[in-house]
């Protein structure tokens, strides 16, 4: 072996001990959160006319949605003052139709969402947070407030959550398939 080939060897060697000292320390949760918190989506304004809107996805591999920018799902079949990219329901992976050349669906599950969305908001914020797997979404009108925390559980792949805190005179929340 000649002299370049040994001091390349030498130092590639020195650069992996180096790394797996460095990586055997693991980070404590707060640490981790602060990493993982990089992801996180953050809006601080409802959609504007005319603005496509990205809905907001949470899943587990199993179970999965999108939620809207009120925190729950848009109003199937409503026009909206926005523009909604793709669909805001349920779906579960085992809730399926096999159809036509022996392809597999997704049937949608279950969808909730306001009876009306808000005409106009004075305070938003809209909050997707990686490391608990949450969406925060808070809105206030001059008639309500609302706070809507949603999650779908790692573990127990079958089940999803909503807070909703509501102040004022909201609108019914409508539940449907």
């Amino acid at each position: 072996m000649n002299k370049h080939h040994s001091s390349l060897l030498i130092a590639v060697a020195s650069v992996c001990l180096v790394s797996v000292s460095v990586t055997d320390a693991a980070p404590d949760a707060g640490e981790m959160a602060r990493i993982i918190g990089r992801g996180d989506i953050n809006r601080g304004a409802p959609p504007r006319v005319g603005e496509r809107w990205l809905p907001l996805y949470q899943g587990n591999g199993r179970l999965g949605c999108c939620f809207g920018p009120w925190g729950l799902h848009a109003v199937p079949g409503q026009a909206h003052d926005y523009v909604p990219i793709g669909v805001t329901q349920f779906t579960h992976l085992k809730h399926y139709v096999r159809a036509k050349f022996n392809a597999d669906y997704l049937l949608p599950l279950a969808s909730i969402h306001w009876e009306t969305e808000p005409a106009s908001v004075r305070q938003y914020q809209q909050h997707q947070v990686f490391y608990d797997g949450t969406v925060l979404t808070r809105f206030q009108t001059d008639q309500y407030g609302v706070e809507v925390l949603s999650w779908i559980d790692p573990v127990d792949r079958d089940v999803a959550g909503l807070r909703i805190d509501a102040r004022g005179d909201c609108p019914p929340i409508v539940v449907g398939v």
